[in-house]
This record gives structure tokens, sequence and C-alpha cells, in this order.
């Protein structure tokens, strides 16, 4: 399927089943239309590092025919467990049974020592010079080819299934999660699903070659989200994207982008007072203490009954709000194709609201940013296991504390988990106390922070 038309032509004179003559034209002409060259743009960019190790090992073990039952990494975790792949005592290989099995391999004892080669991603450090010519070291993931035995090979196999199948399970849970969250909404609730879209680069219609180098293209940062409600005609949705001339993605930006997104809530549905979030994981964005801290401080400040923030597993992070970075992004290349020029934010904004997109579009300014950074406090201190935890809740009647669960629980609700609550349970939320003084101090165990008077009218 990957190879050119012209080594088909040779394969095509060399098959035994070939009845007649043609020429290399013809073979061209008489070629279907749905049948084209691979292009760049057609690569698998988005694969998840933990799917993508084990596919290699269990490719490899295949094609030496060392595991013959199992035809994918699916069946291979059907086998692993004596229940099936929807039980979470057996993907977490707290099973009784479950635990001590074994891979199904079919191999001889003469062959273990045999000398293998297989493929893994994997994560390296390098030693660079910056543009001062000064040493430093940057991380680098590189595809590395492995040389083992088959008896390491099959020994290694083993120990990353059982934490590929605990990342399989997690994967199929919060997808279910989420879907149940979204079809169950009641008329007081939201779901509100965001992401950050790659930033777009801006472009000109016509360009000289000096704008390929340097500091020549300007980036604008673009949130993207879906924002779910419950209506009496059903379940509706609104789409809408923020953009920024600022390149931050931390929580301070996070939720100066989400503050015209929230105001936009109370519009179309006055009588909501549960609101839930989704997004992906990564720690330098959304799922970090002072993402936790800003999301109970303003669902006290909103006066909110039950918040949540529940976040994808790792690298099964695609959603809705892709969907709208791409509609935004092919739109203003469009427009470039067509002659237009996007140089700044303002050109971006006024390109899309022109074209009538079904996206509600909002500027976010660099003030009101740094206006956010005086929400937060300097001191916090992170929650334990924040890479393992999936959902954390807040509630009125325990304002001060976050519940943390290591996997999102809709069942349980906003109350004390029974399923799922990490160990320790609760992140306990420094409170903040309107005060007079400009600088902070502690006071019986509290941290009094002056609360900032110079916010912009939405944050109010």
């Amino acid at each position: 399927m990957n190879d050119s038309v012209h080594q088909l032509y040779k394969q095509y004179l060399k098959s035994t089943h070939t009845h007649r003559y043609i020429s290399y034209a013809s073979f061209c002409r008489i070629k279907p239309f749905w049948v084209v060259k691979p292009t760049i743009s057609g690569r698998d960019t988005c694969r998840c590092v933990k799917h993508a190790n084990m596919a290699f090992m269990t490719d490899k073990l295949h094609q030496l025919k060392i595991i013959t039952k199992a035809a994918s990494t699916d069946e291979l975790c059907a086998q692993m467990c004596c229940n099936n792949t929807s039980s979470k005592k057996c993907m977490y290989s707290d099973c009784a049974v479950c635990k001590n099995k074994q891979l199904p391999v079919v191999v001889s004892p003469e062959k273990m020592d045999e000398k293998v080669v297989y493929s893994q991603w994997a994560n390296k450090t390098e030693a660079r010079l910056d543009k001062n010519q000064k040493p430093i070291t940057v991380r680098v993931v590189t595809k590395s080819k492995i040389s083992c035995t088959i008896r390491e090979l099959i020994q290694a196999t083993e120990n990353q299934l059982a934490v590929y199948m605990t990342h399989v399970y997690n994967v199929g849970h919060q997808y279910k999660q989420m879907r149940d969250m979204r079809t169950r909404l009641q008329q007081n609730e939201v779901l509100i699903v965001v992401d950050f879209s790659e930033n777009y680069a801006t472009k000109y219609s016509s360009e000289i070659q000096s704008v390929h180098f340097g500091a020549s293209r300007n980036q604008i940062t673009l949130h993207t989200g879906v924002m779910y409600y419950s209506t009496a005609s059903g379940i509706q949705c609104a789409s809408f994207c923020s953009l920024s001339s600022s390149l931050r993605h931390d929580p301070a930006a996070i939720w100066a982008h989400l503050m015209p997104v929230l105001k936009m809530m109370h519009e179309l549905c006055p009588s909501v007072d549960t609101v839930n979030f989704q997004s992906d994981g990564p720690t330098t964005q959304y799922r970090n203490k002072k993402n936790f801290f800003m999301l109970a401080y303003f669902s006290r400040k909103f006066g909110w009954v039950n918040s949540s923030w529940n976040f994808s597993e790792a690298g099964h992070g695609k959603g809705q709000a892709d969907g709208i970075g791409g509609v935004i992004k092919r739109t203003a290349d469009q427009a470039v194709a067509h002659g237009g020029d996007i140089s700044s934010l303002k050109d971006l904004t006024k390109v899309l609201t022109d074209q009538h997109l079904k996206i509600k579009m909002f500027e976010i300014d660099i003030e009101e940013i740094e206006a956010m950074d005086k929400c937060l406090l300097t001191n916090l201190k992170a929650p334990k296991n924040t890479m393992k935890l999936h959902q954390v809740t807040w509630k009125s009647n325990d304002a001060q504390s976050l519940e943390l669960r290591e996997l999102t629980c809709i069942d349980c609700g906003y109350d004390r988990c029974e399923h799922f609550a990490m160990k320790p349970a609760l992140w306990i939320v420094p409170e903040l106390v309107d005060v007079h003084e400009n600088t902070s101090s502690h006071h019986k165990g509290r941290i009094i922070v002056k609360q900032p008077t110079d916010r912009p009218q939405s944050y109010v």
C-alpha cells in the first residue's frame, strides 16, 4: 500500500496471474482514482507513547510467532484478564487470578537466547549550545532500536504490560464517564471542554524571503472549547475560541481565557449552579496546584454549588476542542490563500468574524492575564500523586477543600467518593480574606491576602 506506482507496475509484470501485457502509461491511466500517493500530512502524529511502545513489542513477538493467539494488544489484554477488560481489578492487576497470569508464549527453550531487534520511543537528554554558544541540556524524544534476546523481550513485555493495562482501563473509563456526564446534564449543570490549540503563526498573502527568518512571524494563542448545557428541548452546545497575543498557557492565562466563557454561560443558562470542566492533563497547564486553587477560588466567588475539573488519560486528550481549533486555522489560512493578510490579533479576529462562523470569539488582553496573577498565592503546596489524579471536585458545603480522585466518578457526584478517592482524599485550599494591607501575613494558620480591586468588570 505504501509502494510507488512504478514498483507496483513491476510487481504486476512479475505476477503469475497476469493474463496480458499493458504498458506503464495504461497501468497508470486505469489505476482507480481512490489509490493515491501517501502524503506527509497523512502521517499519524498523535500516537500515545504507551500504545506505540507496546505495539512495537507485540508486533515483534507476532513476527517471531511467539504469540499466536492474540492478534492485537486489545486481545492480549483480554487474555490477561479472568473477567473482561471493563473490570478495574483485573486491569489493575488487583485480582488474585489475573496478577499471576503470564504471556501466552509459544517458543522452544533453545530459541530463548536468540538476538532480536525492536523499536521503542524514549526520552533522552542531549548537550547542545544555545544562540550565545553556552552549553545547555535539552530533552529529546527519539525512536531507538533495542537489541536483546527473546527471553529479555518477553520479560520486558510482561513488565510493561501491567502498566499498559492500567493505562487502557483509564482511557476507556474516562471516555465513558465524560460521555455519560454530557448526556445526563441537568438544567442547572454545564460541561465545558477546553484545550489550547497550537499557536497560530501570522501569514501574508505574498511574502518576501526574509519573513521566513528571525522573529517576523507573530504567534497568537488559541484557547478553544465547547460548552454543553441542558434545555427543555435537550442537550445543546456552544462553541467558543478566545484569542490572545500573550503566549502564556499557565493557570492565570487559562482563567483569563475562561472569564468571557463563564459570562456567556450565565447568559445562556442563568440557573446554572454546577460547572464541570474537561481537558487534557499537562502539568504546566491544567493539572497543577495553581489551577486547583483557581477552581476553588472562582467556584466560591461565583457562588456555584458544585464544580469539578476532569482530566483525560495522558496521550488521549484529543476531543471536541481540537476540532474547533482546526476550523479556526483552516478558515484563517483560506483567507490568506485568497489574498488576505493576517499579521496581528486584530486581523485574525476580523477575518474570523467576517466568515460568520458559529463559534463565539473573544479577545483576551495581556492586562487581563496579569490581573489573574494577583489572585494566586505564591506558597501553594502541591497535592500528592498529582500525576495520577483524573478528577478534582469542589462543593460549597466544604469550600476550603478539593476532593482528589484517581478516576472520574459521576455516580458519587460531589460527595465523598467510595470508588476512586485518593489517599489523602482532600487537598486543603488556603482561605483568602479581604484586608486593607498590601502585603501578605500569617494569622492563626491562615494566609491573609489583599484582594485586587483593579480587576476588569467581567471578573466581578
